[in-house]
Formats: C-alpha cells, structure tokens, sequence
C-alpha cells in the first residue's frame, strides 16, 4: 500500500534542518507493521555528526531487513507480536508474513511483494537469554544461608530434580546447507556450543553400543525401520527440571541416529553447569538402570569435566513410573520414584509434557538450515520456560495449601492404619529394610553384589506365603457351595418360595445381600424363579 507520508529521521521525529535547506528526495522503503505491508518515504537527518541510516532507523524503532543497503524496515510492535505469533501458534514466520499480506489486500487490491526473506533477518537476535526455573534450589537466590550445613536426612529437602529423554520429532533433514549460516546464540541458550558437538561426536563416533532397558527392548525396535533416511540430524535429547517442567541451559544436544548413552552424557554435562554444586541431585531416565551400569567409565574415557565427576558419583537415578513397566519386575523395585525417600509424588515424566508443545515446531525446524534450526527451537524453549514461570507463583502457593489439608488426612489414616495392624504387625514391619536410598553410579555394583541370591524386597510379593491359582480357585468354588445350600435356602424360605436351583448371577446377589435382615421385595423376584 503506498503511504503518501514522510518518516522524518532524527530530532524526535521533527523535520531536519539541513534537510529543509537542500532539495534531496526522501528514499523509498517498504514498512511492515502489524497492520500490513506499506510503501512510504523515509527522510534521513543530514547533520554535520549524525550516525549512519541504520542507527537512525533503529533509534526510530525500526528494524532494517538487512545492514547492506537496506529497503525494508520493520517496526518493533510487529517484531514483537510476531515474537510472541510464532512462540504461541507454533507456526513458521512463513505463515505470519502471509498473514500481513492478507491484511494489506483487504486495503488495496495492488499486490504486496513477499517480504520473508527481509522478515527473516530481524528476528535471529544477537544475543538469546535462558529463562531458568525460578522454582529449583539456586543458591544465592532462593536457598537460607546455612542450606550447606542440612542434616543428611533433610538433604532431599534442596535436591535438585532431573529429567531426561530423546525427541526425534526436532529432526533436520539432509540438504545443501548455508555454510554462513550460524546459531547467533553461540552456545549461550539451550543447546550445547555446536563445535563442542562435533568435537564430541566424532571423538565417539566409534561407540556403536545399542541402547536397550534390562527386558532386553531395544530403543532402535521402538523406531520404523528407515525414519532416519535423509536427515543429518534425526532429533535431540534434552535434560529438564522435573518438578517444574523448565529445560536446562546447554542442555539440549542434537541426535544422529538412534538414542545414544555418550549424548545423554554430553546434555548432563551442560545440565550440571548450574547445579553442581547442589548438595543432592535426582535423574529420571527411561533407561536409568542401564544407563548407570558404566557411567562413570564414559565419563573418563570421553574427557568430560573432572569437577562435575563426583557430583556425578553421586547422582540418584530412577525410572518414570510409566516407562519402567517396559522393566523388569527387579527394576520396578529398585528404581521406582514412589518407593525412594525424598521423591514426594514425583512421577518422572514431566519432559514428555513439553514434547508434546515443543513438537509443533518441528514441521517448520526440520526443513531450517543448521543455525536457524538452534535459535527457532532456544527460543521456543525460552517462551515454555517463560510461561511456565508465569504463573508457577500462584499455583505452588496454590498446592501448598492444598497439601497441608491432605497432609491431616494422611496422618489420620496412617494413625488408623497403625491401629488396626496392632503393636506386634507394627514393630515385625519397622525391622524389615525397606531400602528406601536410590541407587548412585558409586554404589550400585556393591550394593548389588551385597545383596546376594536369596534376597527378597518387601514390595514384592513372597508367592510361597500365598495360595497357588488353583488354591484360590477351589477355595472360591467352596464358597460358592457353601452360598448355594445352606445360605440360600435361607433366603428362599424368608421369600416363601421352594427351594430351587440357583444361577452364578444368583449366587453374586445373595453375596450381596447377605447379612441384612430382610430382602427388598422387588429384590426378590429378579432373583429367584
């Protein structure tokens, strides 16, 4: 649409001048604001120590489409409403400029010339800042000044709480990169600095060991057979807060193939940046109990920081309580969140919350170029974070109450519990271990080994203190003899029928109504014949 104004430059927006003296034409340029795509006419100031158009344009709030000769000027107010477009629709800046077209036809029926190339320039910041969970134990933030000196009992109390699984939803296909075309983020968002992941992975790339849980399922069988053809990149594996859902920074690092131990290692690696020095630290892993077995050995063999290994030594690592029924039965036991001290209602599978938002940017990163591909995902990431702290203050405030009231029901159920069960139930139960310490890399093959052959959990049933299926079924059928002779002719002679024989739906009622005084009267005649 053509605008017959001039945009006067410099001087509050007041006409320059030196400009006023001289007869010079004001320079054409394309606008894009939210109300659609214009054709005006710019006017630069012209006095003796002004800065160069660029500077001035961007002291007017408008953002050049490109820093070599620039034609098209966006405004602020569109650069944030698309910012906040993209982040909420999921959709590509293809679909915002269409968009503006749109609106631009509505006024003119002249077409627009498409603006995405330009529109493309002004939304790769600089510089891309992290919002971190505000929630997690941050010392010097949000932690007592004596949080170091918590008793070993309370530790879990400022433990932090990590999360980590593989998406190969965020997949990049293969094609004719742009070599010039780089993260702007450098390393400073969420994913790990792109020439440490190459350095990385080609230092392991001789390490072909298949990711599989204890049972034997193997990850690659969990993935179609060729889904990998034609991508350099088939997805990423991310650590995450796991009471609150938020990712960590240098935590997120591109996959080529399937799901691989060495990656995983090299997100931990940016996830312990921020919380190493925590005093306790929790990981939930869909394949924790294999993934613990020779952590320590990959992380010398890959020279990955000596300073974050004995935090490392002494991570806590359990399953989700939905991925861990693909375990075995001994894993269920020992890795289980709900049977851990310090673990609370944790479930273990809050990332995949944030897959299932995080996937609808995929359409459009998979066909992006290497860094642009970075920035669009670290900023998706940034606006999750972004909200989920938006409201994290009113809604734990929220659940705090709502837990103290619960927490009165539990102690009056336990104490009922504790009554029923009597003294001596009470204090055989208070001697059995109940091995409630997670498992550590440090620790796993000793305590495995000291365990021996005959070893029993009490949360596992002992089937030798139990009747075999064909005891239970006997006893059932005896039962129900039992019902049909003497309690049923009970029954039949309160109702003043003949006695009569009884059908299984029969046998279930009289079960049902047995021990009250008297049998409705509609009761009685569904029931007998």
């Amino acid at each position: 649409m053509d605008l017959d104004y001039v945009r006067w430059l410099g001087h509050q927006g007041a006409p320059c001048p030196e400009r006023l003296r001289g007869r010079e034409p004001p320079l054409a340029f394309v606008v894009v604001h939210t109300n659609g795509i214009h054709r005006c006419k710019i006017q630069p100031c012209a006095c003796l120590r002004c800065p160069g158009l660029i500077d001035q344009a961007l002291n007017a709030y408008l953002f050049p489409g490109t820093i070599d000769l620039p034609q098209t000027l966006f405004t602020h107010a569109v650069l944030r409403d698309a910012h906040i477009d993209i982040l909420t629709s999921k959709k590509p800046p293809h679909a915002y400029i269409k968009k503006l077209e749109r609106k631009t036809r509505h006024a003119t029926s002249a077409k627009s010339k498409n603006r995405y190339r330009e529109f493309n320039y002004p939304n790769r910041r600089e510089d891309l800042i992290t919002v971190p969970c505000f929630a997690c134990p941050w010392p010097g933030v949000n932690l007592p000044e004596d949080w170091e000196n918590t008793s070993r009992d309370l530790r879990y109390i400022y433990r932090i709480f990590m999360g980590a699984d593989g998406n190969h939803s965020l997949h990049k296909k293969s094609k004719r990169d742009d070599k010039t075309d780089y993260s702007l983020a450098g390393g400073r968002a969420f994913f790990a600095d792109a020439e440490k992941m190459a350095a990385f992975a080609k230092k392991t790339s001789k390490d072909r060991t298949v990711v599989q849980t204890c049972s034997g399922f193997k990850v690659t069988r969990s993935q179609r057979a060729g889904k990998f053809r034609n991508m350099d990149i088939s997805g990423v594996v991310a650590i995450t807060c796991l009471r609150h859902g938020c990712f960590f920074s240098r935590a997120v690092v591109d996959l080529v193939g399937n799901e691989q131990f060495h990656l995983v290692d090299l997100a931990m690696c940016g996830a312990f940046e921020s919380a190493y020095k925590l005093l306790e630290h929790l990981l939930s892993y869909d394949m924790g109990c294999t993934y613990l077995v020779g952590l320590m050995n990959r992380w010398d063999e890959w020279n990955l920081p000596l300073e974050m290994r004995k935090v490392l030594a002494c991570m806590k690592i359990l399953l989700p309580q939905m991925h861990m029924l693909a375990h075995k039965e001994s894993c269920q036991i020992d890795f289980a969140m709900c049977y851990k001290q310090g673990t609370g209602h944790s479930n273990g599978e809050t990332v995949e919350i944030a897959w299932a938002i995080l996937n609808e940017i995929g359409v459009a990163t998979r066909e992006m170029n290497g860094g642009a591909r970075h920035d669009a995902i670290c900023d998706s990431i940034n606006g999750y974070n972004w909200d989920k702290m938006q409201g994290l203050a009113e809604y734990l405030a929220h659940k705090l109450g709502e837990k103290l009231l619960l927490q009165l029901d539990q102690v009056v159920d336990f104490a009922g519990l504790t009554y029923a069960a009597g003294p001596d139930l009470i204090c055989e139960w208070a001697e059995q271990d109940i091995d409630e310490e997670a498992f550590t890399p440090a620790d796993y093959k000793r305590r495995v080994e000291r365990r021996g052959a005959t070893f029993g959990s009490v949360y596992v049933l002992d089937k030798s203190k139990v009747p075999s299926e064909g005891q239970a079924y006997e006893a059932l059928m005896e039962s129900a003899r039992s019902v049909t002779s003497t309690n049923a002719d009970k029954a039949v002679s309160k109702a003043g029928g003949k006695r009569v024989r009884l059908t299984p739906l029969d046998v279930k009622f009289i079960h049902m109504c047995h021990g009250q005084r008297a049998v409705p009267p509609d009761k009685q005649r569904q029931a007998y014949w």
